[in-house]
């Protein structure tokens, strides 16, 4: 079988790594004949999420149109092309889709409007959205509140985290020396700082207090003065070291459509790396954080600093919370589990009658 998979940019972007690049090795080991052609081929390190909302502002509408022909004219020869995130103009993805034996698109986010404060996209993303799904033989969809938005539209319709790779994520060797101040710790980029922002008068207060918590942030881009929070740059280089100099992981969120959507990678790179976590009540987080067991859902500031405390003051209950959550991730979200389930879907997709 021959697959081509048509990602949003290089394994650089997470949702491009996660939902597509990770899982080369498995379906090689099937047997299957890969090609991957990123929509976006380069994407520099930091660099916020291409949404599908910014896909004018990203490149021009000549590239887009020149991408999707060039695309058309391998597709044919493949059994399964696999379009991960990319939301095209109805004349361009009727465009691919006659070249096309079978179209499997894949999303991991609500795709079908934009986050809080964002720009209003061009284009009528719900309609785009819409057309994608109806057009597409099938549908992988990264929680179950995106799948049942798809199912309104796909029967076909395949409900698949994005799950974590537990060999390359992996709790940190003990270390001897003095004890040291806990470090709570957030990952993420430019486009999720806004989710931290609610946070910061209450991190920069615990980063001042001398007998509490440090602060750091990877790929944060703040608006303001840090006030004491640690501010680092991401790379996927860097991005193990600096989870490995975490005690405690951060995931807020607002509650709108845009979160709800959200398939909590952070938390799943948390708790991979024996890591408790404090996280806001909002879509998938509530099924991943097993509360006062690997975790802390917090809503109000109040309960977010009463969290951080408990943690901070703590070493046993964070040690236990870390290894449980490390046992929760390998049993129901590892790359191990979910691989096999990714290939039997490409396979029973190349399968479906032109």
């Amino acid at each position: 079988m021959r697959i081509l998979l048509v990602p949003l940019s290089s394994e650089r972007e997470a949702c491009s790594r996660v939902r597509v690049h990770q899982y080369l090795p498995y379906l090689a080991a099937r047997g299957m004949t890969t090609r991957v052609e990123p929509f976006f081929p380069s994407v520099p390190d930091g660099y916020a999420s291409p949404w599908p909302s910014l896909l004018g502002r990203l490149a021009d509408a000549q590239y887009v149109a020149r991408r999707v022909i060039g695309l058309a004219r391998i597709a044919a020869s493949y059994d399964v092309v696999l379009l991960q995130r990319v939301l095209l103009p109805p004349w361009l993805l009727h465009v691919l889709r006659r070249r096309v034996r079978v179209l499997v698109f894949d999303f991991d986010d609500a795709i079908y409007t934009v986050h809080e404060g964002a720009r209003p996209p061009h284009g009528d993303l719900t309609a785009h959205f819409t057309h994608t799904v109806r057009s597409s033989d099938a549908v992988i969809a990264s929680t179950p509140v995106l799948a049942a938005r798809a199912s309104a539209i796909q029967s076909r319709v395949v409900t698949l985290p994005s799950p974590i790779d537990c060999h390359r994520y992996r709790p940190r060797a003990s270390l001897p020396g003095p004890p040291r101040r806990p470090v709570a710790g957030w990952i993420g980029s430019a486009s999720t700082t806004m989710y931290v922002e609610r946070l910061m008068p209450l991190l920069k207060r615990l980063a001042g207090d001398s007998g509490g918590l440090c602060v750091e942030m990877v790929g944060a881009r703040l608006k303001d003065d840090s006030g004491g929070v640690r501010v680092h740059s991401w790379s996927l280089e860097t991005e193990k070291e600096c989870l490995a100099g975490f005690d405690i992981g951060l995931m807020p969120l607002v509650d709108d459509e845009w979160a709800r959507g959200k398939a909590g990678y952070k938390l799943l790179q948390y708790m991979a790396c024996g890591l408790p976590s404090v996280a806001s009540p909002v879509g998938a987080n509530v099924q991943i954080v097993r509360q006062g067991e690997t975790g802390f859902l917090a809503e109000s500031l109040d309960e977010w600093e009463d969290c951080l405390r408990r943690l901070a003051d703590d070493a046993a209950l964070r040690e236990r919370m870390g290894c449980r959550a490390r046992e929760i991730v390998e049993q129901e979200y590892s790359l191990e589990r979910w691989a096999p389930v990714f290939c039997d879907t490409i396979e029973s997709c190349g399968r479906i009658e032109a």
